[in-house]
């Protein structure tokens, strides 16, 4: 917050700051503003209101512009797969690869044989969302893994290569499909623009990350061009934060929402693991759960079109 008003104050920008109000997310969003597609974005689609409302509230402006970020961790393939590794040794040999390896395992906390366990088991991702074990059952983990292009079968690995193409595709679908239905709001996607398409997909796989940071290519010509003065954030712990403490605050209405929505009654889901989910997301442990926010987001969609 310091140095945003700082850098603001020294442009010559007017900035005004939005609290994220807990009791504003996870609500069901009104059937007429429904996205054309399921979005996690439908859990805080009040808070959204909200904030475009008191924009226009606060700088009587008849056109407003939101820069949405989605697509940044598909363009920089954020978390990245193990399968990167064998790309670095297709590319520039076993030392470079093991190096790699290295950088991978300091990255990510994860030993070795965990990696190699990986690799060997040619699966790009293993099927665990922050730390959590996914709480559907085994077809549906099958159809989730094959729908984000990492094993299209139990023997053929799919390069990471061909993977990053996949999510940067998956990026570019999901932009074009983004409405905001305020009047006199528009919302662009910067990170989903021709030219930030074409730079990122122009690094190979292996050299997007060292063993601190991912997206190492844009925070370096960030650093190189502002003599490392640059402030780079690196994570969304007050956004995750708000969630959680969202979760708390409308637990036992959630748990109701899930166990007796659409993906329960139809034999998807694991009860046990869905309640464990909650608690933990709930409590702070471990972040939360993207599976978790999509199963939400859902049944929040089933309810606001059903009610």
């Amino acid at each position: 917050m310091h140095y945003s008003q700082n850098l603001c104050s020294r442009l010559g920008i007017r900035q005004e700051v939005i609290t994220v109000d807990p009791s504003l997310l996870l609500s069901v969003p009104n059937a007429v503003e429904l996205p054309p597609r399921v979005s996690t974005s439908m859990a805080f689609a009040e808070f959204l209101n909200y904030k475009f409302d008191l924009l226009k509230e606060k700088t009587s402006a008849k056109d407003i512009c939101v820069l949405n970020g989605h697509g940044g961790d598909h363009l920089f393939f954020d978390p990245l797969p193990s399968s990167v590794l064998i790309d670095a040794f297709g590319q520039n040999g076993i030392a470079y690869a093991l190096r790699k390896a290295r950088e991978y395992s300091r990255l990510y906390s994860i030993s070795f044989p965990q990696i190699l366990g990986s690799l060997f088991r040619s699966v790009a991702r293993r099927q665990y969302s922050n730390g959590y074990p996914l709480p559907f059952k085994r077809d549906l983990q099958m159809i989730s893994s094959i729908g984000r292009g990492e094993t299209s079968s139990r023997n053929k690995r799919i390069p990471a290569k061909e993977q990053h193409i996949r999510t940067i595709r998956r990026a570019v679908y999901e932009n074009s499909l983004s409405i905001t239905p305020q009047h006199g709001v528009r919302v662009r996607h910067p990170f989903t623009e021709g030219r930030f398409l074409a730079a990122c997909s122009r690094f190979p796989v292996h050299e997007l990350f060292n063993e601190k940071h991912t997206r190492l290519p844009f925070r370096e010509s960030l650093l190189r061009r502002y003599n490392d003065t640059a402030i780079l954030r690196s994570d969304k712990g007050q956004i995750t934060s708000a969630f959680q403490r969202s979760l708390k605050l409308k637990r036992k209405w959630i748990a109701d929402l899930i166990l007796n929505g659409v993906l329960a009654r139809s034999g998807f889901l694991e009860e046990q693991a869905i309640l464990n989910m909650i608690d933990t997301s709930s409590l702070g442990v471990g972040g939360f759960s993207s599976a978790l926010l999509r199963i939400i987001s859902a049944e929040l969609l089933a309810l606001s079109i059903y009610k």
